[in-house]
C-alpha cells in the first residue's frame, strides 16, 4: 500500500470517526429534545389543569364578542358544557337591564385598550342570577384582536355587602326612632355617629356636627351646662377608662338630661366611646311635683280640711273624720264599705274606676272632679286626686276637697251667659247655637224646621200702670205657658223685652205638612197666650187682671237654608206683617223656591224673597 491510500484510508477512518461522534451528539440532542418535549407537555397538562380548575372563570372573545375558548369554571358558572359555548356570544348570558353597562365595558376596553373591568349580573342556562366581576383586557390574535376576560363569581360577597347595608338602614332606623340623643366617638376623639334627636337635645348648630372634631362639640355644649367645670371633670375621667356610668347633667335653663356612657368596643379592644342622653326634665318636674303633693297631702291629712281615705280592691279601709262629715257618713258606716255607696249609680262608679286605676297603675296620680252622693241624697263635687301605695298593689290612698260651691257658682254663671235671668229661658246666644244645630239636621235629615218671632202686643201699658214689677210677672207667666205649649225638643228663648222666639226642629219632610204642624202650633201658642193674666204685685192688695196678646211671625226651614241672621229676620218681618194686619194674629212666611201655602185663612203668605 502506497502513501497515498494509507493517507486515505487514515483520512476515511478520522472521518467515520467524526461521523460517529457527530451522530452521538444529535442522539444526545435528540434525547435533550425530547425530554424537553416532555417537560413541555407536563408543563402544558398542568397550565390547562390550572386553567381548568381556576377558581375563577376564563374566557377568550373574539372582537364581535363570540366566546372562543372558555375554561371549565366559566363552563359551570354560565351553566352550559365547555363544547357548546364556543361561538357563543357572552351577552346573551347577562341580566337584560345590565347590558347597557356590559356594553360600555366593552366599548372602554376597546378604545383603551386598557384592562377594564364592572360588576354585573349573569344568568345561568339553568339557575337565578349570580353578581359576577368582569376583568379583561384586549390581546392582538392570529386574525383580530381578542378579548380575554376573567369571570369572578361575587354573589357572596353582594350578599354580605347587602347585609350589611340592612344592618346599617336597620341600626339608622332604631337610633332614630329612640327618644334618646345618641352620639358615638372613636379613639381619635372623632365624631362617628349620631341621631337627629342627639342634636335636637343639644341644640348644636349643623356645622358644629358636620365638622365631626368632638373637642369643638365639647367646647359647645358646656356652655349650656350649669356645670361645666364637673362636666369636663367626668368627661375626662371617663375617656381615661373603661367605666359605664349613669348619672343628670344640668342645664343653665332649667333642663335636665340623664347620661349614660359605655366604651365602646370590637372584640377585646376599645375604639371609642358611646354616649346617650335621655331629657327627664318633666320627670324631674312631676316628681318635684308629686313630692310637693304628697307633702301637701300630709299637710291636709292632719289639718283635717281636706278627706282623705284609703282603698282597697274599692272598699273603704280607712277614711279621715273631715272625709266622713263631707259624705254625711260616721267613720264607721264607712269601713269596709264598697266606694259604690258613696256614688249616683253603678255606671259612674265603675267609670272613675276605668278612668282612675289604668292611670295609677302607671305609677302616675290621678286627678279628676267627680260628683258624689252624700248619705242623705244630696250631690256633692269634690277634687280628687289618687295613687297607688304601690304600683301593681290594690292599696291606693285619695283626697277629696269640696268643691260644691265652686260648681254652683260655675252652673250660675253659665246659668247668666246662656238664660234670661227673668224667665230662666235660652237667651238669643244659646238660641243661634240650638239654630245652628237645627238647621245642620235638617240639611242632613231633609226634615224642616221651624221658626217663630213673637211680640207682646199690650205689653207697655202693663208697665206704664203698675210698673216693671207687673210687666216682669207678666213675661214670666208668657215663659210657663210658652213651654206648656211646645215639645220637650223644642226651645223656647227670650231675646230681649217683650220678644220671644220659639224653635221648632224635626217637623216632616214635607214641606206642606211641615207648614201644618207649625202653623197649627203657632196657633195654638196664639189662643194660650191670648187667655186674661193676674199678676199678682206684692205691694197690692188684689191681682191685676190684664189682657195680652202676641203678634207672631212663622217661618219654615229647611236643608237649603244656610244663614241663621237671615231665618231669624225673615221671621221678624213675619211678626212684624202681623203687627200690621191688626195684631193678635199668625203670618206665616215662605221663600219663593217653597211652594206657597194657600189655605190657612188666618196666616197670609208672603210672595216675596226669603232669608236666604
Amino acid at each position: 500500500m502506497d502513501e497515498a491510500e494509507r493517507s486515505l484510508s487514515e483520512a476515511l477512518q478520522h472521518t467515520l470517526y467524526e461521523l460517529r461522534v457527530h451522530q452521538t451528539e444529535l442522539a444526545m440532542q435528540n434525547e435533550e429534545l425530547r425530554q424537553a418535549q416532555l417537560e413541555l407537555d407536563k408543563q402544558r397538562k398542568r397550565y390547562f389543569d390550572l386553567y381548568d380548575l381556576a377558581p375563577v372563570g376564563y374566557c377568550a372573545l373574539s372582537a364581535q364578542g363570540l366566546i372562543r375558548e372558555a375554561n371549565q369554571t366559566a363552563a359551570s358558572m354560565l351553566g352550559v358544557p365547555r363544547s357548546a359555548l364556543t361561538t357563543k356570544a357572552l351577552s346573551r348570558f347577562i341580566v337584560k337591564s345590565d347590558q347597557d353597562v356590559y356594553y360600555l365595558f366593552c366599548k372602554q376596553l376597546v378604545a383603551s385598550r386598557q384592562a377594564q373591568s364592572c360588576e354585573l349580573r349573569i344568568v345561568p342556562r339553568k339557575g337565578a342570577a349570580v353578581w359576577a366581576k368582569l376583568t379583561a383586557t384586549v390581546a392582538a390574535g392570529e386574525a383580530d384582536d381578542e378579548m380575554r376576560i376573567v369571570l369572578s363569581d361575587i354573589s357572596v360577597g353582594k350578599q354580605a355587602a347587602r347585609a350589611l347595608q340592612q344592618s346599617e338602614v336597620q341600626l339608622d332606623c332604631i337610633l332614630e326612632a329612640t327618644s334618646d340623643g345618641i352620639l358615638a366617638i372613636g379613639e381619635d376623639g372623632k365624631v362617628i355617629r349620631f341621631n337627629k334627636r342627639f342634636e335636637e337635645l343639644w341644640q348644636i348648630p349643623p356645622a358644629v356636627l358636620d365638622g365631626g372634631n368632638d373637642a369643638a362639640l365639647l367646647k359647645y355644649v358646656v356652655g349650656q351646662l350649669a356645670q361645666p367645670e364637673e362636666f369636663l371633670a367626668t368627661v375626662q375621667a371617663l375617656y381615661a377608662s373603661d367605666a359605664e356610668r349613669i348619672d343628670n347633667i344640668r342645664f343653665k335653663d332649667g333642663r335636665v338630661f340623664e347620661r349614660f356612657t359605655a366604651p365602646l368596643a370590637l372584640e377585646s379592644s376599645v375604639i371609642g366611646r358611646i354616649w346617650s342622653f335621655r331629657d327627664i326634665t318633666e320627670r324631674e318636674r312631676m316628681a318635684r311635683e308629686l313630692d310637693d303633693v304628697m307633702q301637701e297631702q300630709v299637710a291636709i291629712l292632719n289639718s283635717g280640711i281636706v278627706g282623705i281615705a284609703k282603698l282597697r280592691d274599692r272598699k273603704f279601709v280607712w277614711t279621715n273624720a273631715a272625709f266622713a262629715r263631707m259624705m254625711g257618713y260616721t267613720q264607721e258606716e264607712l269601713i269596709d264599705r264598697a266606694t259604690r255607696l258613696v256614688h249616683s249609680s253603678d255606671e259612674a262608679s265603675q267609670a272613675l274606676a276605668e278612668a282612675a286605676y289604668p292611670v295609677m297603675q302607671q305609677g302616675e296620680i290621678y286627678r279628676a272632679e267627680v260628683e258624689y252622693r252624700c248619705k242623705d241624697g244630696s250631690a256633692l263635687w269634690a277634687h280628687v286626686a289618687g295613687s297607688l301605695l304601690e304600683v301593681g298593689s290594690l292599696d291606693s290612698i285619695w283626697s277629696f276637697i269640696d268643691i260644691t260651691q265652686r260648681k254652683q257658682m260655675e252652673d250660675q254663671i253659665r246659668q247668666m251667659a246662656f238664660f234670661d235671668v227673668l224667665t230662666a229661658l235660652p237667651n238669643r246666644r244659646l238660641l243661634l247655637d240650638r239654630l245652628g244645630q237645627a238647621v245642620q239636621i235638617a240639611q242632613r235629615s231633609s226634615c224642616y224646621g221651624a221658626l217663630m218671632f213673637l211680640d207682646l202686643d199690650n205689653f207697655k201699658p202693663l208697665n206704664d200702670a203698675h210698673g216693671h214689677a207687673a210687666g216682669d210677672l207678666l213675661l214670666i207667666e208668657v215663659a210657663r205657658r210658652l213651654n206648656q205649649c211646645v215639645r220637650g225638643m223644642d226651645t223656647v228663648a227670650r231675646i230681649g223685652g217683650d220678644e220671644f222666639v220659639v224653635l221648632l226642629g224635626g217637623l216632616p219632610s214635607e214641606q206642606t205638612d211641615s207648614a201644618d204642624q207649625a202653623v197649627k202650633l203657632a196657633e195654638k201658642i196664639r189662643a194660650a197666650l191670648a187667655e186674661p193674666y193676674s199678676l199678682s204685685v206684692h205691694n197690692n192688695a188684689d191681682p191685676i187682671e190684664h189682657l195680652c196678646s202676641a203678634s207672631i211671625g212663622v217661618v219654615l226651614f229647611g236643608k237649603d237654608h244656610q244663614s241663621l241672621d237671615g231665618l231669624l229676620k225673615w221671621a221678624d218681618v213675619a211678626m212684624y206683617r202681623s203687627k200690621e194686619d191688626g195684631r193678635n194674629r199668625v203670618t206665616f212666611m215662605v221663600e219663593r223656591r217653597q211652594q206657597q201655602r194657600t189655605d190657612v185663612a188666618k196666616q197670609p203668605l208672603d210672595p216675596g224673597s226669603g232669608p236666604g
